[in-house]
């Protein structure tokens, strides 16, 4: 695979990865998530690795090929997206401590 085309493989994934999140995080009619708080956690962290890396090579691809807005823009999505992800990795993670000291108390 060549690196030039991870970018848009990187946006493509993350946000399928991101419906996934969305719909893992609905709660059923009995108040059960869809989703366990970890499962949903760990697909929001690989799509974050993935944006992340999208963004990296896209951007490090630019400086020396040069500017192509297509492709700028693919990145700068990759590089929002990535942000996104990793502060609702955060959120996740407390509400995911959160269930633990309940658990534990």
């Amino acid at each position: 695979m060549k690196l030039v085309k991870f970018p848009f493989i990187g946006l493509s994934f993350g946000l399928f990865l991101i419906f996934i999140i969305l719909i893992g995080r609905e709660t059923t009619s009995q108040g059960e998530a869809v989703l366990p708080l970890l499962t949903v956690l760990f697909v929001c962290e690989f799509a974050f690795i993935m944006t992340a890396i999208g963004a990296y090579i896209g951007f490090r691809n630019m400086r020396s090929v040069g500017f192509k807005t297509w492709y700028a823009m693919v990145s700068l999505l990759c590089f929002f997206m990535a942000i996104g992800l990793m502060l609702l990795g955060v959120e996740l993670w407390s509400q995911l401590m959160a269930q633990i000291v309940v658990v534990e108390s």
